[in-house]
């Protein structure tokens, strides 16, 4: 899904599952307002070239209670951001993404990027972003966020579109 200069979008309630796609596995966000909001999504499996799950460029959104899961990439497992991007990520399970290169849950490409991260799971915690804007040591906005295992239940069995995580 690739959503383009996006003003007061409401993407919510949503399972994204078994795509694939060069930029954003499931969802390409390009030019978002920061009135849009993703709420409530389901992400998992996908695989993407940049950003398993998501990737985003000059977005400030607001992503909240969202499950970014199983997803695989060459960078950025979960997330590839970039161009800006300030998303504010809110109470989201970010796990068991997987990158080939750098940045299994967040991949962070430019300084100007500055995602606020509150009240998540993260795996590996702030050290799993990478890219230029993390510069090996995430010191953006990070705070009341956890870093352990979410005890799903049937969780499919690996990364990518190769696994079915609509049905696990």
């Amino acid at each position: 899904l690739e959503l383009w200069y996006c003003s007061n979008a409401k993407f919510r309630n949503n399972y994204l599952t078994k795509n694939n796609s060069n930029s954003g596995g499931a969802l390409s966000i390009y030019q978002a307002a920061i009135d849009a909001d993703f709420s409530n999504n389901i992400i998992a499996n996908n695989t993407g070239y940049q950003g398993g799950a998501i990737f985003a460029s000059n977005s400030p959104a607001v992503l909240n209670n969202n499950t970014i899961v199983n997803n695989l990439s060459s960078a950025g497992g979960g997330m590839y951001i970039s161009n800006n991007t300030d998303f504010e990520i809110k109470n989201c399970i970010i796990y068991n993404n997987s990158a080939s290169g750098l940045g299994d849950q967040i991949y962070i490409a430019d300084i100007a990027s500055d995602p606020k991260i509150s009240y998540s799971l993260i795996d590996g915690d702030s050290a799993a972003f990478e890219g230029y804007g993390a510069h090996s040591n995430y010191t953006g906005f990070y705070q009341h966020n956890q870093d352990f295992a979410p005890l799903f239940n049937s969780a499919s069995s690996g990364q990518g579109d190769a696994y079915d995580g609509l049905s696990a």
